[in-house]
């Protein structure tokens, strides 16, 4: 009896096989662009026919940029998200995970501010005020000179 039951429960029993391959290999790029103020990096995470991008002022990201996730009908997952001074780009499935991990410092020239030409011009000021010092510091030690090597134009004169 207990063999009959086991068979019928068998027999009702519906299994689901799902079977996965490796994930292929990432692929990530980047790419500048600028604007008059700033520079914005794009970094794109390629596999088979999917992509995703992160963009990022410089090196910083938005918050609801730092993170982005895709999940084909495959059931593998590509994702992109920034590390520190990196970005990583992971593509994976219950079976495997390739990841690719990429510096971004130095892949966009810094953008130039003010700030660099407020430092000049302050430094500017600086050479000219000391100048300034200086030319009356001298002014005022060649008057001094003058008048102790000059002979005294007033004479005395005693009675007699």
């Amino acid at each position: 009896m207990a063999q009959i039951l086991t068979l019928l429960f068998h027999l009702f029993l519906i299994y689901t096989l799902q079977i996965q391959d490796p994930v292929s290999p990432v692929d990530l790029t980047f790419t500048c662009s600028s604007s008059s103020s700033s520079y914005n990096l794009t970094a794109t995470c390629r596999t088979d026919n999917i992509s995703i991008s992160l963009r990022c002022d410089y090196l910083f990201c938005n918050k609801e940029e730092a993170e982005r996730n895709l999940v084909t009908k495959s059931g593998s997952s590509l994702y992109i998200y920034k590390l520190k001074e990196s970005v990583v780009c992971s593509h994976s499935n219950q079976v495997s995970k390739v990841e690719s991990k990429e510096n971004i410092e130095n892949r966009c020239p810094p953008p130039r501010t003010k700030k660099r030409n407020i430092t000049i011009i302050n430094i500017t000021r600086i050479i000219l005020a000391a100048l300034l010092v200086v030319v009356f510091i001298l002014t005022v030690v060649i008057r001094k000179c003058k008048r102790k090597t000059k002979p005294e134009e007033m004479m005395y004169e005693f009675p007699e």
